[in-house]
């Protein structure tokens, strides 16, 4: 019977993320024969200072420049080049992770956490779910990333499935992002665009933050109970079955937490604390949060005494592990390349800013919501969008007597809730090679992309 239902599993499995990009890719090559080419002239706003289109400015141009064959696959590599800001930060914290892990700190810490959880499990989970919601409040989403496996196996040490360990970090960190209290990639750049001060309507923006938040927990709560009383409920039934009989054969075995370990930790702790203060108050870019990562790294090198040759095997090794990731990324940003460079970008916003011409007034922000979400597709970058959609829906949405927070709000949540739907959103396959999944919830072989220490097997003996 279980072969036959991973069978069933595999035959259903959906191709690799490249061949996925790939396929979409190539209807837009094929796009940019079809729809006429367009463009917008591009303005300076005079009161926020940032260049953005001007929304009466659109005319149709010659395609001077179609896609090509060869053009296709250069596009592949513009979108590579332009995906490593926040690739390379990827990578530099997945290397800085995994040195770190090679002092046994990590799972020594998270045995440490089990060791006192025993009747607290899932307010141990829901307080981080509140964490990484808090990171996801102001801004910080892709660069929390590396943790996904440390809370994973924290997560299964508890007593419950991998599934949930996943959603406690991606749900965390697409709510806050979402709900964007303090959002400076989305809130706080189209806010400014529109010419609000920046981060106004603070209150109601934390009032659906505490909502959505209580939405979260409470789902993950039943979830909870239900695979507790029935583990074959669980998403992932039966790796969930035999990781019950696993925690219930074998004893709980303490690992010592050195001196050494503690600082190593600690060191992580004032990276992750810098890096926050730098985004949120320095506005840094992914350059100087990387280097926060690099120096962090070289500090627990000499203060937990590794070799540093052997670090720096380790640091690659670790970054290597989400290189595959870093392309799929790219391969993402190759999609918003070809649209550019066959000139159809622009129409489609035009043809889309149509839909909202003559409409009442909840039919069009309804339209908005839309317009944003079929945008998302093709523009994944909150910033990118805000540049081309803002000047069209801030004045259409004055003339209707749409208030302008409620049109940044209709704005960030159909730029927020859709980005984990849609196969262009880069970060959502580093998210599911970081939780060891497929692009479909299929998981992968134990050790395609996590490390031995963030595998299950070698921490279930927390419990």
């Amino acid at each position: 019977m279980k072969n036959e239902l991973r069978k069933a599993k595999k035959s259903f499995e959906l191709p690799h993320g490249y061949i996925i990009l790939l396929c979409v890719m190539l209807l837009v090559a094929a796009l940019t024969w079809i729809i006429p080419a367009g463009e917008y002239d591009i303005v300076q706003n005079p009161e926020s200072g940032i260049e953005e289109i001007d929304p009466s400015s659109f005319h149709f141009v010659e395609r001077d420049d179609p896609v090509t064959f060869f053009g296709f696959f250069t596009a592949i590599n513009a979108g590579i080049v332009k995906a490593m800001g926040i690739g390379s930060l990827i990578l530099v914290m997945t290397g800085a992770l995994a040195v770190l892990d090679s002092t046994d700190a990590l799972t020594a810490g998270v045995h440490r956490v089990i060791a006192h959880s025993k009747g607290k499990e899932f307010l141990i989970v829901a307080s981080f779910f509140l964490l990484f919601l808090i990171c996801g409040v102001v801004g910080m989403a892709e660069n929390m990333m590396p943790f996904i496996p440390i809370v994973i196996t924290l997560v299964m040490g508890l007593g419950y499935d991998r599934m949930l360990g996943f959603a406690v970090v991606v749900a965390g960190l697409e709510i806050g992002w979402t709900a964007g209290i303090v959002n400076i990639y989305t809130t706080g750049f189209s806010q400014q665009m529109i010419g609000l001060p920046i981060f106004s309507g603070l209150g109601y923006r934390t009032i659906a933050t505490v909502v959505f938040f209580l939405i979260g927990v409470t789902y993950f709560w039943f979830y909870c109970k239900k695979i507790k009383a029935d583990p074959s409920k669980s998403c992932c039934a039966e790796e969930y079955m035999n990781q019950r009989v696993g925690q219930n054969q074998v004893e709980m075995e303490e690992i010592p937490l050195t001196l050494k370990m503690k600082l190593g930790l600690l060191i992580f702790a004032v990276a992750l604390i810098v890096q926050t203060y730098g985004c949120v108050k320095l506005e840094w870019s992914f350059n100087q949060m990387s280097a926060v990562f690099i120096i962090s790294t070289i500090v627990t090198v000499l203060v937990c005494g590794i070799n540093p040759s052997k670090a720096c095997r380790i640091f690659t090794t670790g970054a290597a592990d989400l290189l595959s990731v870093v392309f799929m990324m790219g391969f993402a940003q190759a999609i918003t390349a070809l649209m550019r460079q066959g000139k159809i970008l622009d129409t489609i916003v035009y043809y889309l800013s149509g839909l909202l011409q003559n409409k009442g007034l909840l039919l069009t922000l309804l339209a908005i919501f839309f317009v944003v979400m079929v945008m998302n597709f093709f523009i994944i970058s909150g910033e990118a969008k805000a540049v081309v959609l803002i000047p069209i829906l801030s004045p259409l949405g004055k003339a209707l007597g749409i208030n302008q927070q409620v049109l940044v709000l209709a704005y960030q949540y159909a730029e927020g809730f859709t980005n984990d739907l849609y196969p262009t959103y880069g970060s959502l396959h580093a998210m599911l090679a970081m939780g060891n999944w497929g692009p479909q919830g299929y998981k992968f072989s134990e050790d395609d992309f996590l490390s031995d220490s963030f595998n299950y097997a070698n921490i279930r003996k927390m419990k």
